[in-house]
């Protein structure tokens, strides 16, 4: 499997992870890359070891969060594949937010560091001027509606789900899960056959692994407990209905 140069770059900065963390995201990697190798001789396999990929990608975020000490991080299940699979499409929402924010003086880049003996990844506030600012850990920010209440990003996934054709997210993940099972096991119908563009899809799963990926290099170099990552952990398990939507956030138990 060819890397592009960030995603290279993204592989060297997890290999330095420690733990369990760490194998999950190298695993990560190593499934896509025999997914590939498998996309047209096994498609079905291939497809397999892409979600197997997605979900490993997943698990050394959940991990993480446990390993950081997260409130609420105990209602996670790092062994779950709904917990998993409903990663990726959270984190998408999240995204889709943070693109639609408008009238900020500064552009954001994510980048990796590679160089030296620390690798790891980074936000920068790129400002008009030229000037760069390095927050550290780079997901030290909260986002709060105009009552002060945390916001969980309830739009952008009801848009998420309403594009998947479910009445909420964690409807579609739940059917979504099914499809290992229907690629595994044979049914009235006959068994399972992975049909389309098999690269094509590859490519999305790629893309969905390394977005999963880059999260977890912003989170596991920095020991600090970072505010933005609390207020989507407690919007994720909204989500999967562990939590109640009216939670807050305790700044005293982060460090700045």
């Amino acid at each position: 499997m060819r890397l592009l140069k960030p995603e290279d770059r993204l592989v060297r900065c997890i290999q330095t992870a420690r733990g369990m963390q760490r194998h999950c995201a190298v695993n990560a990697v190593f499934h896509l890359d025999r997914a590939w190798k498998l996309k047209k001789r096994d498609p079905e396999m291939a497809i397999l070891r892409c979600i197997t990929a997605e979900e490993e990608a997943a698990a050394a975020i959940l991990l993480t969060l446990k390993q950081q000490s997260y409130e609420n991080a105990g209602a996670l299940n790092f062994k779950s594949h709904v917990h998993k699979q409903a990663l990726f499409p959270f984190v998408f929402a999240v995204v889709q937010f943070l693109r639609g924010v408008r009238n900020i003086p500064f552009k954001p880049r994510v980048r990796v560091q590679t160089s030296g003996a620390q690798r790891k990844a980074r936000v920068e506030l790129i400002f008009a001027d030229g000037t760069v600012a390095l927050p550290e850990p780079p997901l030290h920010f909260s986002i709060t509606l105009p009552n002060g209440q945390p916001y969980y990003f309830e739009r952008e996934l009801a848009e998420v789900a309403r594009q998947a054709g479910k009445g909420s997210v964690l409807e579609a993940v739940r059917e979504g899960a099914k499809i290992r099972n229907r690629i595994l096991y044979a049914n009235e119908q006959g068994r399972g056959i992975v049909t389309g563009d098999i690269p094509k899809q590859f490519v999305s799963y790629k893309d969905r692994v390394f977005s999963l990926l880059t999260v977890f290099a912003l989170m596991f170099p920095y020991p600090q407990r970072a505010l933005f990552v609390q207020q989507t952990l407690n919007a994720f398990l909204v989500v999967l209905d562990k939590l109640s939507s009216d939670t807050t956030i305790r700044d005293s138990y982060y460090a700045v």
